[in-house]
């Protein structure tokens, strides 16, 4: 079902929507893994990056993609939860890039 909502979403202009469609079908076909073998992640903070470390423990030959599934984490994260500090940091450069040189 995500997995076509992404497909979906991709064709309009939400690339946002879509990615992260994409990254729950992805992390939903992991957990149904898991939960197969009677397992489950942990939840809270952390429980995606543990269900990422445990599948690349279990499926080493299939690391590689596990690692492409790892960084649509990490960028999933980073739009979910964006680092204030950083963000500040590029619009006060933004700012400083913009005033005119002296001469």
């Amino acid at each position: 079902m995500h997995l076509s909502s992404a497909r979906i979403l991709a064709a309009t202009e939400d690339a946002a929507a879509a990615f992260v469609t994409a990254y729950d079908a992805a992390r939903k076909s992991l957990s149904a893994m898991l939960a197969v073998q009677g397992l489950r992640a942990r939840g809270g903070d952390g429980g995606h990056r543990v269900l990422s470390e445990l599948m690349q423990a279990q499926l080493p030959q299939h690391r590689r993609t596990l690692r492409e599934f790892d960084w649509m984490r990490q960028k999933r994260n980073d739009t979910k939860y964006p680092d204030t500090a950083k963000s500040l940091l590029v619009k006060g450069l933004r700012l400083v890039l913009a005033l005119p040189v002296p001469m």
